[in-house]
């Protein structure tokens, strides 16, 4: 399968080197990598040994695939043309900056038959799996609460703010409890009256009982990427920076037991490695991948959600599924080899 890169900044880099990876296994081949910055590209091709490109254009009747690594502004643009050429496209986080668009792209996806994947790449790491498997075994039991932390000390984004650069944990909450919460209510923070929030603190409220407290920014100079269940019978603990999680069982301090691990990852297991490798064989096959549209486009609601309860300073009801995802969103659990 013929793959261009689109974006090669300091996250697309990453994409980059992922890619090389792939190809060197056979499993795709890189045509080429598309930027404005001529020499960003000189940097790249240089170390990579890549073909470069100032235009999509140039690359666009030869490939297969996109993968877009550009600012969130410019990903519904980019797609809905990749899309129009039938082409199938990889989206990094979010999807689009707002749920009318991203229904766009997704409704085209499947009028194209093509795969639209998402970068909701925290839900390709061993952790997560570690998490998704103590709820499915009811080693957590019915989870009560969940409280997280993605804190980066970056510089902020200058087309959106910490809510849709960080819906990681949005969608991963979703992703976890398979379901959608039912009522949101958010604050934010901005520094000296900016345009977008700088720090954020979500609360999701879900049907069956569990609630989500979230916090997310670049305010400061702490780093976390922590991600903790509580339920009645154990908790759980996930650290995302050394790779480690921790669960917690018993009744009182007293009897409280915790024991700890730590994972180790190898170039196989990576998490953009396994991410990018499954949109590659959800393409060939047409199957959806892990982190398909439809959670695309549920991450973009929720966030944009919590941007306006944040505006209106009240919690507010999430519709619920056949109201806002109607037509044909729902399908997008279906193959797309069998329609």
């Amino acid at each position: 399968m013929n793959i261009a890169l689109v974006g090669a900044g300091k996250f697309g880099e990453r994409h980059l080197a992922t890619w090389t990876r792939l190809q060197t296994k056979g499993l795709c081949n890189l045509v080429a990598v598309v930027d404005i910055s001529q020499e960003q590209l000189g940097r790249l091709e240089e170390k990579y040994g890549c073909r470069v490109e100032t235009s999509i254009d140039a690359v666009l009747p030869e490939v297969d695939a996109i993968d877009i690594v550009t600012p969130a502004s410019t990903h519904y643009h980019l797609a809905k043309r990749c899309l129009l050429a039938d082409k199938h496209v990889m989206i990094e986080k979010p999807m689009t900056t707002s749920f009318k668009e991203a229904i766009e792209i997704h409704n085209l996806g499947l009028a194209k038959k093509k795969i639209v994947g998402i970068g909701h790449v925290f839900r390709y790491n061993q952790l997560t799996e570690k998490l998704k498997t103590s709820i499915t075994t009811e080693m957590i039991h019915s989870p009560l609460l969940i409280e997280a932390q993605f804190l980066n000390p970056n510089q902020p984004r200058e087309d959106v703010g910490s809510i849709f650069n960080y819906s990681h944990w949005v969608d991963l909450c979703n992703y976890l409890l398979e379901s959608t919460p039912s009522r949101i209510s958010c604050s934010v923070y901005r520094n000296n009256d900016k345009k977008f929030e700088d720090n954020a603190s979500i609360i999701m409220d879900y049907e069956q009982g569990t609630q989500a407290k979230l916090t997310v920014g670049w305010v400061g100079r702490r780093k976390k990427r922590y991600f903790s269940i509580d339920a009645a019978d154990a908790s759980m603990l996930v650290d995302y920076l050394d790779n480690s999680y921790q669960v917690s069982t018993g009744d009182g301090s007293a009897t409280i037991k915790t024991a700890s691990l730590k994972l180790t990852f190898d170039s196989s297991s990576e998490p953009l490695y396994v991410e990018l490798s499954d949109f590659v064989n959800s393409a060939k096959s047409g199957t959806n991948p892990l982190a398909n549209s439809r959670s695309g486009v549920i991450s973009v609601y929720l966030c944009e959600t919590a941007l306006r309860s944040a505006s209106e300073r009240r919690a507010l009801e999430c519709d619920d599924q056949a109201k806002i995802f109607g037509g044909e969103v729902f399908s997008t659990n279906d193959s797309i080899a069998v329609r």
